[in-house]
């Protein structure tokens, strides 16, 4: 009996106690996320809505996250400039191929499941951030608190692109530990997964330059992940060079641009 409740004990000392602790919070937090900024009401008639009760909403959510038009104009091979920001998702299609994937074979082994590996995935990419930012910085538990109350704040309003924000900031945090133990190896492994999330990975090798001053490495490093994204996006080629394809010039529904701010007196 005195074995058993040692190694209970040992099991549950602080530092795993803590991070228990963190990762039951996380997922609470996301979850709180996931139930405030998805849509909760279905047409009745004659615009008439009513809300969903749990097993509709949860439903609901399933059924997106596994729908292929979930993710038709990411994985549509086509070079097109439409002036919409949402051109530039098709260079992120491995992201999408691999949660559509992820999604439509959890839904295989049971149709409810897509909901909760959504919760569980992007709990546990956030937590795991932390985990790497500690091994990086040795952090004292009230800045693990900061970290946690940041995203308690984060996640209490809508995000239009969460998963992508997530993903990034998890690659961020495995860049600041291969540049602080001068993997550049890993950094360059991580910075193209990275760009392959979101095109603002280019802008992650550059943690290289905190640690360390081998330039040489890091334009190495540089040319690997530039070789791959154009390697994996070749059938986008002509859109790649193309600036309006990255950064769209036309008015965005829904955004705020230079227009609204001379036509409201803003200056």
């Amino acid at each position: 009996m005195n074995l058993i409740s040692k190694n209970i004990f040992n099991y549950f000392k602080e530092d795993k106690l803590f991070n228990i602790l963190t990762l039951i919070f996380i997922i609470f937090i996301f979850i709180s996320f996931i139930h405030n900024s998805s849509n909760r009401y279905k047409l009745i008639e004659n615009n008439t809505y009513t809300k969903m009760n749990n097993h509709e909403f949860k439903k609901n959510i399933n059924d997106s996250l596994i729908a292929d038009s979930t993710y038709a104009h990411i994985l549509d091979e086509k070079c097109e400039i439409t002036g919409n920001m949402h051109d530039r998702h098709k260079v992120r299609w491995v992201k999408a191929l691999f949660l559509k994937n992820t999604f439509k074979i959890s839904n295989k082994i049971n149709p409810s499941l897509p909901y909760y590996v959504n919760i569980i995935l992007h709990s546990l990419i956030i937590f795991l951030t932390l985990m790497f930012l500690n091994k990086t910085f040795r952090l004292e538990k009230l800045f693990s608190i900061f970290f946690l109350l940041y995203i308690a704040f984060v996640f209490q309003q809508y995000l239009g692109e969460y998963s992508y924000s997530i993903f990034e900031m998890f690659f961020i945090s495995i860049a600041l530990y291969a540049s602080k133990n001068k993997n550049i190896l890993l950094l360059t492994v991580i910075s193209l997964l990275a760009v392959l999330n979101r095109e603002s990975g280019f802008l992650i090798p550059l943690t290289w330059l905190i640690f360390n001053y081998d330039y040489k490495k890091l334009i190495i490093s540089f040319g690997i992940i530039i070789f791959a994204f154009i390697a994996l996006n070749f059938n986008l080629l002509e859109c790649l060079f193309n600036p309006k394809f990255f950064i769209p010039l036309e008015h965005q529904e829904g955004q705020i641009n230079i227009s609204n701010l001379k036509s409201s007196n803003f200056f």
